[in-house]
């Protein structure tokens, strides 16, 4: 992959399209460093345009915000709806301190939106601060009461409800790593009914625990992805970058079905390792199902990998999967941050342009969706629940978020 120093002077660059692509790139990948994060904040600042700001607030939300983002983005406030939506992504991560300083209407969009709830800010900012006084023991147990909870009560499980709880859990220097690793070894077949698999799924996604690769996997091959545990734990072995993850995929790959290959492929897109670029280079060559060589096209031309550009260019006559992405689009980028010329960069510059056209036009046709309000009712030691009113988004629609993608390429993995 390409270092940041020779990224950074395309994320000022003057097509819309490159600009796009880096900070996807730095979005997909979660390696901006604090240079790159300085430039996104400048442009930021620069940039009037909906789309362009949404996708530059993912991608800070995605790369450790600071203190100095969250200030950039308070900036931002009051504004677009969208934009408050894209920045309350952020509002679980932002300190008590920066909080406190937002005016009360400020705070109270941002925690609508992030959980369609009727909290006031102070009842947020106490839940909040609650959180964080509680032992780790303490919350290591209302984890798993939280879990037999929902066993009895089948389909009440949330994970809206519990990752808050999880998330402060696992960032405590004391957190019980051995019970946690007694847990996983419970034998959870298809037969379990409960949802402890689920949160140590959510658990691994926080601690990036490379002992849980193997259940990952298996979780990833054994059940459909709109179940539970198969989408966490799709969810969680997506934020590794970790070595293991390609070569454990590697050692199963062929011997699993087409259709839990798909599962595999989505593993290896945003890993940034330089195993995970090798093994997407052989797989492309190796693979003959469309749909999944088309992911590993498309992942390898979102790392701008320069080794694969014949490749991809070799399966544009003949055809690609389109209801997974637009291959021309990436190759334009890929091929000028790699400074290759193809006489058909210009025609791949304007299918790549008509496509984000129609995202805008997407984007200002979309009726926001209504969000329901409720009485907030906080028990001692819980994190309420979430109400949503949210419709089906299909697929291969652009995603709601905002940033530009199809559904099953963001919020919908």
């Amino acid at each position: 992959m390409h270092s940041n120093s020779h990224l950074k002077q395309f994320i000022n660059h003057p097509e819309q399209l490159v600009r796009f692509g880096m900070y996807d790139y730095f979005t997909d990948f979660r390696n901006a460093d604090t240079e790159i994060r300085q430039e996104l904040i400048k442009r930021l600042a620069e940039t009037n345009g909906r789309q362009e700001r949404l996708r530059i607030i993912r991608c800070l939300g995605q790369n450790t915000p600071d203190a100095e983002v969250f200030a950039a983005l308070a900036r931002l406030l009051p504004g677009d709806r969208r934009v408050y939506q894209a920045i309350s992504d952020c509002v679980d991560e932002m300190p008590l301190d920066f909080l406190k300083e937002l005016t009360a209407d400020k705070l109270q969009f941002l925690v609508s939106e992030k959980h369609n709830s009727g909290f006031s800010p102070q009842e947020y900012l106490d839940i909040k601060k609650k959180l964080s006084e509680t032992a780790t023991q303490d919350l290591w147990n209302l984890v798993w009461e939280y879990s037999e909870e929902c066993r009895e009560n089948d389909d009440s499980f949330s994970e809206d409800k519990i990752e808050k709880t999880i998330r402060e859990l696992c960032s405590r220097p004391d957190f019980p790593l051995d019970d946690y690793r007694a847990v996983w070894l419970k034998d959870y077949d298809k037969e379990y009914d409960g949802y402890d698999d689920v949160i140590l799924c959510m658990m691994a996604g926080e601690l990036l625990d490379d002992e849980a690769i193997d259940s990952l996997l298996r979780f990833i091959t054994d059940y459909d992805p709109l179940t539970y545990v198969g989408g966490q734990a799709q969810k969680t072995i997506d934020c590794y970058d970790s070595a293991a993850v390609p070569r454990r995929v590697e050692s199963i790959y062929f011997s699993c079905p087409d259709e839990v290959r798909m599962g595999l492929a989505f593993a290896l897109t945003n890993n940034s390792s330089a195993e995970a670029g090798e093994l997407l280079l052989r797989l492309l060559d190796s693979e003959q199902d469309l749909a999944v060589k088309t992911v590993f096209a498309c992942s390898l031309a979102d790392r701008f990998c320069s080794e694969a550009l014949e490749r991809q260019v070799a399966m544009l006559p003949d055809g690609y999967d389109r209801m997974f992405d637009e291959l021309e689009p990436k190759l334009y980028v890929s091929h000028l941050v790699n400074g290759i010329e193809h006489q058909d960069m210009s025609k791949w510059l304007r299918l790549g342009k008509e496509t984000l056209a129609k995202i805008a036009s997407f984007d200002e046709d979309t009726q926001q969706q209504p969000i329901l309000l409720r009485e907030p009712n906080i028990k001692e030691n819980t994190v309420p629940a979430i109400v949503s009113a949210q419709s089906k988004t299909g697929r291969n629609e652009p995603c709601p978020c905002g940033s530009g993608k199809k559904y099953k390429k963001c919020c919908g993995k």
